[in-house]
């Protein structure tokens, strides 16, 4: 059975682009696409997506409150939010909102296939280019409360890219000092994000 994906981007272009990536997949499908950034629940309950990949518009977020109402009422449909650039306000209010994914515009090529595949495996993911910025962002400025509780989650991996992120080290030097590629820092710092994410959801949920 395909994976049923509705498109909502504003740009013709980038809405083609996607269609030909998602179409170049024997098990995916775009069943639905609008030119505008928002898709209402009865256009979801009507379509029956499994994916929805939804352009975030800032500075206001628009999209976000419609992500929302979808999630929150058909928490089976998955939400790929896609944005210019990074930015840690937008990465944590769209995963607050319970989107999936978060993926660069610049990256379709690289990471749509991932990030959709990511979505139906119930994992989060981040665009390799932006995981690495909104971590040093988040860590300087939404530190969990509870920092040794927070440490004690990570892997001894997941550990060393935390620190070596928040001592301002580069991919390149991440990976020469542990001695691993790119594809590896990446997933580890999606990883870290991920449990960072939850974790400033539910200090927002408690307060």
């Amino acid at each position: 059975m395909s994976t049923k994906i509705i498109i909502a981007e504003r740009k013709p272009a980038l809405r083609s682009t996607i269609r030909f990536i998602v179409e170049s997949l024997t098990d995916m499908e775009v069943v639905s696409e609008t030119g505008d950034n928002r898709v209402s629940v009865d256009t979801v309950r009507r379509v029956n997506p499994d994916i929805i990949i939804m352009e975030i518009i800032m500075p206001d977020l628009e999209g976000i409150a419609e992500m929302r109402s979808i999630t929150s009422s058909m928490p089976n449909v998955k939400i790929i939010a896609l944005g210019i650039y990074p930015d840690e306000k937008l990465v944590l209010e769209i995963f607050r909102a319970g989107a999936s994914g978060f993926l660069l515009k610049s990256c379709l090529f690289d990471d749509l296939e991932n990030t959709i595949r990511s979505a139906i495996d119930n994992k989060y993911y981040l665009s390799n280019k932006s995981a690495g910025s909104v971590i040093d962002k988040i860590i300087n400025k939404y530190p969990p409360s509870n920092i040794p509780e927070f440490l004690s989650l990570l892997t001894e991996r997941e550990l060393s890219v935390f620190f070596s992120i928040s001592a301002g080290r580069s991919v390149y030097q991440i990976t020469k000092e542990m001695n691993i590629d790119t594809k590896s820092v990446a997933l580890l710092e999606r990883q870290i994000m991920a449990l960072m994410v939850n974790l400033y959801s539910m200090k927002e949920t408690t307060s």
